[in-house]
């Protein structure tokens, strides 16, 4: 018995030994993932910015970034001061616009209202809000986003994207936003 013992404990400390010596290991093979400070610079607004750098004036970088729109502005981390700027250009945003499908849905990331039982959905492709008039709709699906249908009677209805709705009994609808 005294030896079946000593063999257990000799075995449980080899194996022990072993996971402790395997978890060293793998911990040393562990390679920390550097941080922004002191890597390559692959970044072209940060490449800008560093060639800016006691090239603008504090006026100019001030400007820069009290200024409406859009900027970008190296900051010196130790300071907190700026010490680069430069204005961002962006297009000009298009507005959002729904469209109607009035034969069938078109994609499933569309939403869809139908009238009635059976028949062919309107869809509704886009973002935005759409001012509708549709009577008698008896099921609504969102599609791929959040769509907020409206009624002046019934209130609205918000349905999360790729859910659908059944109605007891059918509504009109005014508005869909999605």
């Amino acid at each position: 018995m005294r030896t079946t013992l000593l063999r257990v404990v000799a075995t449980a400390a080899m194996t022990f030994g072993v996971m402790v010596a395997g978890a060293a290991a793998s911990q040393a093979a562990i390679t920390p993932t550097p941080g922004p400070t002191g890597q390559a610079n692959d970044d072209p607004v940060l490449e800008q910015l560093e060639d800016l750098v006691s090239t603008q004036s504090d006026t100019e970088i001030e400007a820069i970034v009290s200024a409406p729109g859009p900027a970008d502005v190296l900051v010196d981390s130790a300071t907190g001061e700026y010490i680069a700027a430069v204005a961002v250009t962006t297009p000009q945003a298009q507005p959002l616009a729904i469209t109607p499908i009035y034969a069938g849905c078109g994609s499933s990331a569309n939403a869809c209202a139908w009238t009635n039982y059976g028949a062919s959905p309107i869809g509704f492709s886009g973002t935005g809000k759409l001012k509708i008039k549709l009577n008698n709709v008896t099921r609504v699906y969102a599609g791929a986003y959040n769509t907020t249908f409206s009624s002046s009677s019934a209130g609205y209805h918000t349905i999360y994207a790729y859910k659908t709705f059944y109605f007891s009994a059918p509504l009109t609808f005014t508005q869909i936003s999605r």
